[in-house]
């Protein structure tokens, strides 16, 4: 419920809000006509002030659920008024990646009546019948709630169901045919997942989930038939790693091929596990874009950001991708621990040379909960409540910490914009872009792209 703008919007994409669709197929699916379930995703669609208070009246809930990321905390903060303003005697519930950060603190604001950590379908659906079928609030897994002026923590479970005993998302529930990817090649697409959980230790990232468990594949055919089913023919893999056992790719292919299901797809990948059997096998499988979190240009850059990645890889990769014509998206961090102006140009230099179909950069954020949060409190630069203050007294103007190298804000967004302009704008990189075209949309989907690029040339950055 989080709004965006509509230029951000197409330039970032918007994607179905797959937490929230599993929680709410499972618990419909558990109750068994007991409870009736809607989403409300403003991510799509033209919303305004009204629209959102008559929807909440439409549904008119006995208890709301939310997913929440930590930056994000003053618009749900400001969703949750709107739902006391309109239906008082509703129960909110926050749930997602903020929650399971920040546990008990997570509760601070006085608009929220609960709280769950971790995954939420089992939790969610223990605590509706909690509150309105007879159960009890000790079952819940993971719940935070107030009890004679305290926040009680239950116990965080991860375990209780195996993913392939989750329903397949119930698409549905949400406008399926108003999700965009800008850089995909249809014009409908839809992302799912295989496996849930990151076992690497990136000195950036603050997920609470770092034991690993994967769907089988027969499993995860399953649903991509369904999808195919709602003419949906463009999937990506939201996995935090698509590809940690390779083993379970090459399956994947093999069940596609075996019941000719003929789709475009993509998934995020580590450089490090990018082989040429691998590109080989997806390419034919109907794979037309990979994305890789690469983030620096040295080993040593990588190393301090523990990628277990190195430069070498990230060329293999990237050279494999090029090879098989599989888009290939390269992230990469700038202003990191230590970096100077010189670093930065040398590391957008790095990304430009490289033969990525596309490039994004962002500005290292130093989230709470992270080791590069920590090791900027260790140093003195900035306090170890700084994120704590944040959510206990939410405001927009709220700047992230980011790390002290004497760049300004401004500058460092000024060297993204040059660095996309070089990379986007130079003949190399269209004539590259068209020898790599699939369809017809994804034609039109690059010149609307070209035509932000430019306005975003003229853009000035707070």
């Amino acid at each position: 419920m989080v709004e965006k703008d509509r230029e951000v919007n197409d330039a970032t994409g918007t994607y179905p809000p797959l937490g929230l669709m599993y929680i709410a197929t499972y618990v419909r699916e558990k109750l068994q006509g007991k409870a009736e379930v809607t989403i409300i995703d403003c991510s799509v669609g033209d919303w305004d002030p009204d629209r959102f208070t008559q929807a909440i009246k439409t549904a008119d809930p006995h208890i709301v659920g939310m997913t929440v990321f930590t930056p994000s905390i003053f618009e749900t903060r400001r969703a949750l008024e709107s739902f006391r303003r309109v239906v008082p005697a509703c129960v909110t519930v926050i749930g997602g990646p903020h929650v399971t950060s920040f546990g008990p603190d997570a509760l601070c604001l006085p608009e929220i009546d609960y709280a769950i950590m971790g995954y939420g379908e089992v939790s969610f659906l223990r605590l509706v019948e909690a509150l309105f079928l007879g159960g009890r609030l000790k079952d819940v897994p993971g719940l935070l709630f107030r009890s004679d002026g305290r926040v009680v923590a239950q116990p965080m479970r991860n375990d209780l169901v195996r993913l392939d005993e989750l329903p397949i998302p119930d698409r549905t529930l949400v406008p399926l045919t108003e999700y965009r990817c800008p850089i995909g090649t249809r014009e409908v697409m839809t992302t799912l997942i295989s496996s849930r959980g990151c076992p690497y230790p990136c000195t950036f990232c603050n997920s609470g989930d770092k034991k690993y468990r994967a769907r089988s594949m027969e499993n995860v055919l399953r649903e991509v038939k369904y999808l195919v089913g709602l003419g949906i023919k463009e999937l990506f893999f939201f996995d935090d790693l698509f590809n940690l056992n390779n083993k379970r790719v090459f399956e994947f292919c093999e069940l596609l091929r075996k019941d000719a299901v003929e789709i475009t797809w993509g998934f995020k990948s580590r450089a490090s596990g990018i082989q040429e059997d691998l590109v080989r096998a997806v390419k034919e499988a109907g794979c037309e874009r990979i994305h890789f979190g690469l983030e620096a240009h040295t080993d040593q850059s990588l190393k301090a950001l523990k990628k277990q990645i190195t430069v070498e890889q990230i060329q293999n990769a990237v050279s494999l991708c090029h090879k098989y014509k599989i888009n290939c998206v390269g992230s990469f961090m700038i202003n990191l621990p230590g970096d100077t102006r010189e670093e930065i140009r040398q590391r957008i230099r790095f990304a430009n040379l490289l033969k990525l179909d596309y490039n994004q950069f962002g500005v290292l954020i130093a989230f709470s909960h992270t080791d590069i949060f920590r090791q900027g409190v260790e140093q003195g630069h900035w306090p170890e409540d700084l994120w704590l203050k944040f959510i206990r007294n939410p405001t927009p103007d709220f700047l992230p910490p980011i790390w002290p190298n004497g760049i300004p804000r401004e500058e460092l967004y000024g060297m993204i914009r040059d660095g996309l302009s070089d990379f986007y704008l130079r003949p190399a990189y269209v004539y590259q872009r068209l020898r790599n075209i699939h369809s017809l949309d994804e034609v039109k989907k690059y010149a609307r792209g070209a035509l932000k690029l430019l306005s975003f040339r003229k853009m000035r950055f707070r």
